[in-house]
Order: C-alpha cells, then structure tokens, then sequence
C-alpha cells in the first residue's frame, strides 16, 4: 500500500457531517421538519447526504466492516475485549484499512491521469485466502491515491443529493466526483449520474469495493455494454456476479452488549433498534441490491420524493443535531419513541478518551448541546470545572459511571 501521510483534510464537512458507526447527523443549518420542502434545497441535500451515510451504514458491506472496526476501536479503549484474545482485532483493522482507501489527499481538485489495480504481497502473504488488490489512480501528473470504499461511499451521497435538489455542483473534486472521473476515464460512455450512482451502489456490497468498481467497469467495457437505465446495470451485474449485503448479526449483538452492558430498559431499546436496522437494511437489499438507485432513476421527482420517504419510513433515522443544538430523532419501537439519545454515549467516549482509555483534558463535544437543554445544572468538563457539576441526563457523565471512568 502507498504511505498516507503528511496528507491535508480539504473535503468540506462543514454543512453537514455523519459519525459513521455512531449513527449521528450534525447540520450547520437548522431545518424545518414539518415542512421539509419549504427548506433551502442545500439544507435539503446536506440533509439527504448524511442520511444517505446511514442507509450506507446499515445496508452495505463496506457500512458493515466500518461499524464493526470503529466500535472494536472504543471498546479495546474501554478494556471490555483484550486485544491478545481477539484474533479478529488485527484482521479487522487490516481489512477495513486496506479496502477503505485514502480519505485525504494533497489536492482537491484533481484530474484522472491513470487507473490501475496491483497486488499486495505482504497483505497476500499474511492473508493467503483473500485476494489483496488495490486500485492505484494517479492524479494531477504523478501523484497518487488508493481508491476503494471511502470515495465511493462519497460519491454516492454526492450524487444522490444532487438528483434530488439544486444543490452546489462539484467539479473534478475529491472524493465527490472520484467515481465519475474514474468512469471518464476507463469508460466514458457510462459516466451518466444515475449509472454511476448504480455502480457505487453495487461496490458498497463488496468487500474490496475499488477493485470491484473498477472491474465491473472494465468487464462492461469488453462486453461493449452500455445500460440505457439502472435496470438495466442490475441485470447485468446479477447475471454476471453474485453479490449481495454481507455481514454478521452476533457480532454486531456482541459488540451492543458490551457497549450497552446489563438489563437497563432504555438499553434494551436502543440495542434491539440498531439490530432491527441492519436487518432492514438487509431485506430492501433483497428486494434489490441498488434499491437506493431505483428510487432516485425515475424521471417524475415527486416520485422520487414519494421513494426515499418510503425508504426513510422503514429504516427510520437516528439523533440529528441542527446549529441551534437541537434533537430530532425518528426512532420507534411498537409506534412509540424510544430513549436514542444512549447513542450520544459512546460517541461521546470516543471523542473523549486517549488510546490508554483516558479521559482527555479537551471540551465535551457535546457541551453546547447540553446547556441547551431545560434544567441544565452546568457541566464539569467546561472551562470553570470548579464551579460546575454534570447535569443527571449527561451522557458523558452517565457513561464513565457505567465503565469506572475516573472523572474527577
């Protein structure tokens, strides 16, 4: 694999942003959920970008190894599994590291010079069973980037919102446009939005997405096949490949036990919804592995709307944050809300505790959050920790209680 390092953040997350694994949308607007269409279409798109972030989440395999090695990272911090008796610890991270893909390169603006997949002798080496490739793209005359699941999982957000609104169009930008100037490149004849958007819908089920990606197109190429609509790439893809959603329930139940430990109710709750997401995530994949794409290919975009709502209907959304640090939550459980803010815990913790499973000196990511809340008593972990205890709904607080985090 090529050395990430010394590498610049340049993608903007500052409209909006997604805490993979911790099913947490911020926004830098406040949106109007009564009325949703009466929103600016950016607040919109934003809105859809990030949520299109969860479906990835919940319903893909890329989405998959992402919430497993995250979590797997907070609980060795929390010492609840012991890296020496975990031989899947180390393999998790090799496999989620290397077919992610970089997120972060030295331009943002960028121009395809090449595309190439190379074998990895060291990963085959250690891994024999599996096959480690990786796609090479080299940019901007000879620098270079690893392609894989991050950039199509990017550019599938970029493109879903930009179907449904009138959102700021991006232009040769990483990683939004990557899986177009790949197309451009390798195949331009299929470089059309809603083909694309298909092809990374098809690569999130794969394990090495990138060289999936490339692949397909390159077999679509020799095949001189060129789909006049989605439907038409999914019948291809199927009669050519066997794909589908992978992933693992018990070591997802396992990963929620430790995080949410004993017979708390609202733990409970939060535990069986999570569950009941990737297994719904599971079964619209079975009604169709790009059911993302065939909603958003329709021309009428009433439609559309009418597609993603019966989307968002089933999987439901988690904690959304807007700028006046308000909750909007969609969480059910029999028809009645369920207590989703026990998501906040374990985001909290990650953001809070150094590799030793300490709590750092830095301010609660939350803080504002917090005092925005009726009651607030005022937080220990703000600039005057001597004149201020930790509000009872305090999720930091509540959360190094359950783990013995010393807090003083």
């Amino acid at each position: 694999m090529l050395e990430n390092a010394e590498m610049i953040r340049l993608f903007d997350d500052e409209a909006g942003v997604y805490y993979p694994s911790y099913m947490l949308m911020k926004m830098d607007s406040s949106i109007n959920f009564d009325n949703f269409e009466r929103n600016r279409d950016e607040q919109k798109g934003t809105f859809m970008h990030e949520y299109c972030h969860f479906i990835q989440d919940v319903s893909t395999t890329y989405g998959y190894m992402t919430y497993v090695c995250n979590l797997q990272e907070l609980l060795i911090k929390l010492q609840c599994i012991d890296v020496k008796d975990d031989t899947l610890i180390q393999k998790n991270r090799d496999f989620y590291t290397f077919f992610r893909g970089y997120d972060e390169i030295k331009d943002n603006i960028i121009f395809v010079n090449a595309v190439n997949i190379q074998e990895d002798l060291l990963y085959k080496e250690e891994y024999e069973e599996d096959e480690w490739e990786s796609v090479i793209v080299t940019y901007n005359g000879n620098k270079e980037f690893v392609f894989g699941g991050y950039c199509i999982a990017e550019s599938m957000a970029y493109l879903s919102e930009k179907r449904l609104y009138e959102v700021q169009v991006r232009e040769k930008e990483f990683p939004y446009n990557v899986c177009q100037l790949i197309c451009e490149k390798e195949y331009p004849e299929i470089a059309d939005d809603m083909i694309v958007l298909g092809l990374c819908e098809f690569a999130l089920l794969e394990q090495n997405s990138g060289v999936f990606f490339v692949k397909l197109i390159r077999k679509m190429k020799k095949d001189n096949f060129v789909p006049e609509d989605v439907r038409e790439l999914e019948k291809y893809v199927e009669n050519n490949y066997s794909i589908g959603f992978r992933g693992i329930k018990q070591r997802i139940e396992d990963i929620l036990e430790c995080l949410y430990p004993g017979e708390i109710e609202e733990f409970k709750d939060i535990k069986e919804w999570i569950v009941s997401r990737f297994e719904l995530g599971c079964e619209l994949r079975e009604t169709s592995n790009i059911f993302l794409s065939l909603c958003l290919c329709v021309d009428d975009v009433h439609i559309r709307y009418g597609c993603i709502q019966k989307v968002m209907n089933v999987l439901e959304f988690p904690i959304l944050i807007d700028s006046q640090n308000y909750f909007y939550s969609g969480a059910y459980k029999g028809g009645k809300d369920i207590e989703i803010r026990y998501l906040l815990g374990p985001f909290i913790l990650c953001e809070m505790l150094d590799r030793h499973g300490k709590l750092t000196e830095k301010r609660c990511p939350l803080l504002a959050v917090c005092s925005s809340l009726e009651g607030y008593h005022g937080c220990k972990y703000s600039l005057n920790t001597e004149e201020k205890i930790c509000d009872e709904n305090c999720m930091l607080y509540l959360f190094c209680k359950l783990y013995g985090i010393a807090i003083g």
